[in-house]
């Protein structure tokens, strides 16, 4: 079970701006993830991740934002 859950919601495809898919992609990225994190895309069905979600100790969730920007900040 991860400590940590970083759970991106909404996907451009979707008539919104898809900036938690964005985010967590250019996070996963960028960084080196260690074992205690999980990172999930949940799309526009974040509890098709429940059995993966419960009993985490943190639960980060990446969602839309408004803005200006379009995809690929």
């Amino acid at each position: 079970m991860a400590e940590v859950v970083l759970l991106a919601l909404g996907h451009p495809d979707r008539s919104d701006d898809g900036f938690g898919e964005c985010l967590l992609r250019r996070f996963e990225a960028d960084y080196r993830l260690p074992p205690p994190l999980l990172c999930l895309y949940g799309g526009n069905r974040p509890m098709a991740h429940y059995d993966r979600i419960a009993g985490c100790r943190w639960l980060v969730l990446l969602d839309a934002v408004r803005s200006d920007i379009r995809q690929g900040f």
